[in-house]
């Protein structure tokens, strides 16, 4: 017994026991030739024309000895306020993000920490270094354009900054 929520991605009974009968077994291969192809993912954008693109700065990975959390000040772009009804995130290098989370933050705190660090963005783990900032979305491989459901969306500040953190997995050195 859960809450049930829009867009949930759930399996079925009848899908619960196939897997537990193929893990009880062992886990036999099966018919190799009734296996589905491997997925594939579209290049480029699938929202369509969007009203608004941002872009992160350009970012090369440095040396690391464990994962990285890095956090890019991007201008909202909007001067009056707007609400998101969609929202799509295209990593630069897929192969090396492992998420993306997308704060608003209307304090300015985001350009300050950003200010104070040499390299383009700054490093911030458990969160994005200002209180209770808004998320806005989220992003993780394989994830689709993310769309309110018809007459709802995400209230988007003007004059707001977007702070985009980026988690990077140990082994993206130089990527």
């Amino acid at each position: 017994k859960y809450q049930r929520y829009a867009a949930e991605n759930v399996l079925t009974d009848a899908q619960i026991q196939t897997i537990k009968n193929w893990v009880t077994q062992n886990a036999p291969q099966g018919n190799p030739s009734a296996a589905p192809p491997m997925p594939t993912f579209p290049r480029g954008s699938q929202i369509g024309t969007p009203d608004i693109v941002l872009r992160a700065p350009t970012y090369t990975i440095p040396t690391l000895t464990s994962d990285l959390y890095r956090c890019f000040v991007v201008p909202g772009g909007v001067n009056v306020d707007r609400f998101l009804s969609a929202m799509e995130v295209i990593p630069g290098n897929a192969n090396v993000v492992h998420h993306v989370l997308i704060y608003q933050d209307t304090t300015g705190r985001g350009r300050t920490l950003d200010a104070a660090d040499p390299e383009p963005g700054y490093t911030s783990f458990g969160g994005v270094g200002i209180d209770n900032p808004p998320l806005l979305g989220a992003w993780v491989p394989g994830a689709k354009v993310h769309r309110f459901p018809q007459n709802m969306g995400v209230r988007l500040s003007a004059n707001a900054d977007l702070i985009v953190q980026i988690h990077y997995p140990r082994g993206s050195t130089g990527q």
